[in-house]
């Protein structure tokens, strides 16, 4: 139980460490270099949830086609401007946000493709040492890619707990949980033995907890749309959320795992 107990201190101090890391590589990509971060770090969150949006409005169209129950402040907006205009109202932000995440994809290209010219060649200073300016220059991506997950992760749980504030309360215990799972077998400073049993390395193993915190978060949800009595089509965006928020994370993991790398 003693040894349990210090692992798990162990594993709260590393995601401390994690969170320091974090904001120190915020500071160090604003006041050190020229990159254009924060374009490319929102750039990155809208078009994940734009993306979102995309798939959750077909399927909705599709539940007030058939007939079945609208969320309930939809259903009084299509009471009020009538189901033909509702409908059409529905395929016109449709298109609108197809139009934006295409154009959003070309504009973080752009972005993405001019961000070597902007690192300086000479070294950078990060936390009393040197780092090379190609090492900014491989980690300007996983640096927006971590801190737009951190962002969308944080979004969405705020929707859920507006939503629903048990389904919020419990994904966001799901995250801490697995959270600790990625510091304990991820983050862990030597190769644990589960890597080794599994012959895997830690990107795969991302991806297999990954796979396991959806399947989690769907038995949380599956519980509280049975016990709430959620309607159909909230029912489908709070998994679309959770769904996001699970790809976020493990995007997020994986770039962490790239900067730990080169910052820890």
């Amino acid at each position: 139980m003693k040894k349990l107990y210090n692992r798990f201190v162990e594993n709260i101090k590393s995601m401390k460490n994690g969170i320091i890391l974090l904001s120190k590589l915020i500071v160090f990509f604003h006041r050190e270099t020229k990159t254009e971060y924060l374009k490319i770090s929102l750039n990155m969150f809208f078009g994940k949830f734009i993306n979102m949006l995309v798939m959750f409005m077909p399927l909705k169209l599709m539940f007030v086609l058939t007939g079945d129950k609208n969320i309930e402040v939809f259903a009084t907006l299509e009471a009020y401007i009538g189901r033909s205009n509702y409908i059409g109202m529905v395929l016109f932000f449709l298109t609108f946000f197809y139009i934006a995440n295409v154009m959003l994809n070309v504009y973080k290209a752009k972005l993405i493709n001019r961000q070597e010219a902007l690192v300086d060649l000479e070294n950078y200073l990060f936390s009393s040492r040197d780092i090379k300016a190609s090492t900014v220059q491989r980690t300007v991506v996983p640096f927006c890619q971590m801190l737009s997950d951190t962002l969308l992760v944080f979004f969405v749980n705020v929707l859920l707990l507006f939503m629903n504030p048990i389904l919020g309360l419990c994904f966001t215990l799901v995250l801490v949980l697995f959270y600790l799972i990625h510091e304990q077998w991820v983050f862990s400073s030597h190769e644990t033995n589960l890597l080794r049993k599994l012959a895997i390395d830690k990107s795969n193993l991302v991806q297999i907890l990954s796979m396991v915190m959806f399947l989690v978060a769907f038995f949380v949800l599956v519980f509280v749309v049975i016990s709430y009595g959620i309607n159909g089509i909230l029912a489908i965006l709070m998994l679309l959320l959770i769904r996001l928020a699970n790809s976020a994370y493990k995007s997020h993991m994986s770039a962490q795992i790239k900067l730990r790398r080169f910052y820890s």
